[in-house]
């Protein structure tokens, strides 16, 4: 392959900016990726218990008090969650003023309403006639939710490298970032917080790279309004917030002012909301009383290379993308988003290896790191571009890149279909066993099997 013409010719469909072919390919990209998330057997609802309930909730009654879906006793057969740490409650509600509240963040609950709506027309609803919960259904919404989600996350990331990559290089960047990294194995499967979070924060490259790339005006408004629901939606994407307000500051000044007034609005509701319910300026999940540093090192090394919770072991691609930084550094193109996205995935690195539950708990791999996904995404569109606009690619290279891409793909798919890969976080308990399961080489997650019972 000769090296690109640069800016590239609009009239050849094989570069950037081809007229025609993205639309039907984004749909195609979309049905196709829908069918095999859907597909996916594995279901592994946890924290995310009563997101729907909340959701439907909120539709209904306008209220985020739950208190008439969860009067004591509660059945454990019919309430998911109920460990004796909540006094019969399960551990997803917490209880204050007299009222039940769904404890995790509450960001996804309100964005997924409008799709429990549509859910409703057709019969569809995580309550049962007597208004208890329904966990069958509930696990249908988010595995229906979820799928659409991620499925919408592998078109952008496709018009994404659009915005740079010829179509065929843009097909495969979003094939391999959907089904190649933590998209497939964790976020589609259940409506994880991240879920949203990575959706949201993958618009939000979007618009900074088709800002930088084709000149399209930066919409302050639009990036506060994504980050700030970034935020509620998880707490550890607070990160992206301020890295960006610095971006800003140093490329685009004039944006700065409505970014920090959009931004700080959306901020000064949540705290209302907050002091309303919790009497406090912020709910309880996002006062960072887990966030001790007490074993920084140690966690930091876990979430990068072991064989339990290594992003570089569970996602290997990395290692092509890193190497095409490093490679064509004199050719990166757009600095500055490359500078943003490294600066984030470092804090969000230091973040998550500073939680006392650093282990993720019951997951697949490197679930912590799945907020950062769409910034590694942005580093593998620019360092693609750098090495097309060099020339020749090395074939070994290339080849060791395919061989990284179908390995990490694997691995995903791992998670998505065989169930001995979640039971693995039980046999022994990871909540009591965590650094001897994820530095064990003898038996990674990704290779497990034999019996199994984790949920389908």
């Amino acid at each position: 392959m000769g090296a690109p013409k640069w800016p590239p010719n609009p009239q050849r469909s094989g570069r950037p900016g081809g007229a025609g072919a993205p639309l039907y390919v984004a749909a195609i990209l979309f049905v196709a990726t829908t069918s095999i998330f859907l597909a996916s057997p594995m279901r592994p609802i946890g924290d995310s218990h009563y997101a729907m309930l909340l959701s439907e909730h909120l539709l209904r009654h306008g209220s985020f008090a739950l208190d008439e879906h969860f009067r004591l006793p509660l059945d454990p057969a019919r309430y998911p969650g109920i460990n004796g740490t909540r006094g019969g409650y399960p551990y997803q509600i917490e209880t204050t003023g007299g009222h039940a509240y769904y404890f995790f963040p509450v960001g996804s609950s309100i964005l997924s309403i409008p799709f429990v709506a549509a859910a409703r027309v057709v019969g569809v609803s995580p309550t049962r006639a007597d208004g208890t919960y329904d966990e069958r259904r509930e696990r249908r919404l988010q595995t229906v939710l979820a799928s659409l989600l991620m499925a919408a996350l592998v078109v952008v990331f496709f018009a994404t490298a659009r915005l740079l990559l010829p179509l065929a290089w843009s097909v495969i960047a979003a094939l391999v970032a959907g089904f190649g990294m933590q998209v497939w194995s964790t976020a589609s499967l259940a409506l994880w917080s991240d879920s949203w979070g990575i959706l949201l924060l993958g618009a939000v490259v979007w618009l900074l790279l088709a800002h930088e790339a084709r000149g399209r005006r930066l919409h302050a408004p639009v990036l506060a309004t994504l980050v700030a629901w970034m935020y509620i939606v998880r707490p550890t994407y607070a990160p992206v917030a301020v890295a960006l307000g610095i971006y800003l500051v140093a490329r685009a000044p004039r944006s700065v002012v409505p970014y920090v007034l959009v931004g700080g609005a959306w901020f000064a509701a949540f705290v209302v909301y907050s002091w309303i319910h919790f009497h406090r300026p912020l709910p309880s999940y996002y006062t960072a009383r887990e966030l001790t540093f007490g074993r920084f090192w140690t966690p930091l090394a876990a979430h990068l290379v072991s064989p339990g919770r290594g992003l570089l072991v569970y996602v290997p691609v990395l290692l092509f993308v890193l190497w095409l930084a490093i490679r064509y550094r004199a050719r990166l193109r757009h600095r500055g988003l490359l500078a943003l996205a490294a600066g984030v995935v470092v804090a969000h690195l230091v973040v998550i290896s500073g939680f006392t539950l650093w282990h993720a708990g019951e997951a697949y791999g490197p679930r912590y790191t799945t907020g950062i996904v769409p910034w590694l995404f942005l580093v593998a569109v620019l360092g693609l571009r750098a090495m097309l606009d060099a020339g020749p690619a090395p074939r070994t290279a290339l080849a060791v890149g395919v061989i990284l891409a179908a390995l990490s793909v694997v691995i995903q798919s791992r998670g998505a279909w065989v169930a001995a890969t979640w039971d693995w976080n039980s046999r022994p308990p990871i909540e009591t066993h965590a650094d001897d399961k994820v530095w064990d080489w003898r038996a990674p997650q990704f290779a497990a099997r034999g019996p199994t019972s984790a949920p389908r």
